[in-house]
């Protein structure tokens, strides 16, 4: 019963960190929202026509040249007298007003596809993804050449994002055991992922995936430690949180093992800012592979680095990592724990970035191997 009983602490330990870690991003975002109309407002053209556009009365028609000139046409009063300024406007309209209308108009879709923008971040950060994907909809509609109209398309097209693919590959010494959905278990393995999401505006969201993983050693031997995973995933505090996933692992080697499996997952990250100048990572994972015979298994890592450029599609940076594992199977428990300088550059491509990791894991705790040495993840998602 040791992986059970791990996997209930582990998993409990995950929830209360993921519940701590949302209401801390809940507040920050809200934080962030509560500046943005002054930020907003600052960009825009001119905030007082508004009001004045959405006052006018019903009959601003009559001040359109075509509307002037039969109006005219019709009338016989003199051009002296208390009518005749009222008539000379009307027969000789100033080109300027129908230059003022368009900016009132213009003003005003301005001023609704941000007061709908502002309605969508909002949502967003309620966790209401339909709402918010909506009313980016709506702001697009209103205004399409509003000088944010770009940051909102991209929002809207992550929202609606149905498809995701991930890979990795750790290089490094070492055998790797059980080989989870990350390269945090043992040695070198290479893996890759493609997840579908049934419904990604709902608030918890479903996807189901494929996914497969290889381990370096033995790479061409007849005992290579490949394997295959198919399964689905749900995510209770919507796609930026935890997931329960439920899979069922394939052997194609005879070190991997074919098994059902059910595990929880979830990391967080922070972008440096004025107040915290590092940039925070971290993901952790625990399961249990097996009906019958169970082994149980947990990895996590934590990584602090501080941006060195952040100039266009680049970031690079540098810092230290922590990175942990553990396994509880019937032949004992091994585990892990090691500490280490890490160098990274990410380089955006389209909607999806690749990174580059360089570190140096010194063993500090475990037994587990490999023991202390140079590590090099390439990852990238899309």
């Amino acid at each position: 019963m040791r992986p059970v009983r791990a996997f209930a602490v582990l998993s409990v330990t995950l929830a209360i960190w993921s519940a701590w870690r949302f209401d801390e991003a809940g507040r920050t975002y809200a934080a962030m929202l509560s500046q943005r109309p002054q930020a907003a407002a600052a960009q825009g053209r001119h905030t007082e026509p508004v009001q004045v556009a959405r006052a006018l009365p019903s009959f601003i028609s009559t001040d359109a040249p075509a509307l002037a000139g039969r109006l005219v046409a019709r009338r016989a009063e003199p051009r002296s007298g208390p009518h005749a300024a009222s008539i000379a406007f009307l027969d000789d309209p100033k080109p300027e007003v129908g230059a003022s209308a368009s900016a009132r108009f213009t003003a005003s879709a301005e001023a609704d596809a941000f007061a709908s923008a502002d309605a969508a971040y909002r949502a967003l950060a309620a966790g209401n993804r339909r709402a918010a994907a909506n009313s980016f909809a709506s702001a697009l509609a209103a205004d399409p050449m509003h000088p944010n109209a770009a940051a909102w398309k991209a929002e809207l097209s992550a929202l609606r994002k149905r498809w995701r693919m991930e890979a990795y590959s750790l290089i490094r010494e070492g055998t790797s055991g059980l080989l989870g959905d990350r390269p945090l278990l043992g040695g070198g393995q290479s893996g890759a992922r493609i997840g579908y999401t049934i419904d990604p505006l709902s608030r918890r969201p479903v996807e189901v995936f494929a996914r497969a993983a290889i381990a370096h050693d033995r790479i061409n031997g007849s005992e290579r430690s490949m394997q295959t995973a198919i399964g689905a995933a749900w995510m209770p505090r919507g796609r930026q949180g935890p997931a329960i996933s439920a899979e069922r692992l394939l052997a194609a080697g005879g070190d991997a093992r074919s098994a059902w499996s059910l595990r929880v997952s979830g990391g967080g990250w922070h972008t440096a800012d004025d107040r915290m100048p590092f940039d925070l990572s971290a993901y952790v994972e625990a399961g249990v592979v097996g009906a019958r015979s169970r082994d149980g298994f947990a990895g996590g890592q934590a990584l602090a680095l501080y941006p060195l450029t952040t100039e266009g599609r680049f970031r690079t940076g540098i810092g230290t990592g922590l990175w942990g594992s553990l396994q509880d199977s019937g032949n004992g428990s091994t585990s892990k724990l090691e500490i280490g300088p890490a160098a990274q550059l990410t380089r955006q491509l389209g909607t999806g970035t690749i990174e580059l990791r360089g570190e140096y894991r010194f063993r500090i705790a475990g037994e587990a191997a490999p023991g202390s040495g140079p590590a090099v993840t390439i990852a990238t998602r899309f």
